[in-house]
């Protein structure tokens, strides 16, 4: 009678480590589409900067600093009713805003 109670036991230990392989082989290929997308999407966007002109370069940049200076506006208005320093929300958006360096578009 012992036998087979633990012989259960084991069948169901062995189930749930199948189903649970199951569930991890499941969670690898979501994660793998979408790491395979993500790949893909910056491949696309480097091709994409790559044929980019001076001219298309220029003014990216000008709306990248126009856009930094309406949040700079922003913030110092919404530091003036918070009684926070506009220097010191603009230098904390600045820490966010994720930096292009020169060689970053190009490789």
């Amino acid at each position: 009678m012992a036998g087979q109670l633990n012989g259960g036991n084991w069948q169901q230990r062995i189930k749930a480590l199948k189903d649970e392989a199951k569930t991890m082989r499941d969670e690898r290929k979501t994660v793998m589409k979408r790491l395979k997308a993500a790949q893909r999407k910056n491949k696309r966007l480097r091709d994409r900067a790559r044929t980019l002109s001076e001219e298309d370069m220029l003014h990216i940049l000008s709306m990248r600093r126009d856009r930094a200076a309406s949040m700079a506006e922003s913030a110092s208005a919404a530091s003036s009713s918070s009684g926070v320093p506009s220097s010191a929300v603009a230098s904390s958006q600045e820490d966010h805003e994720p930096k292009a360096a020169e060689g970053d578009i190009m490789d």
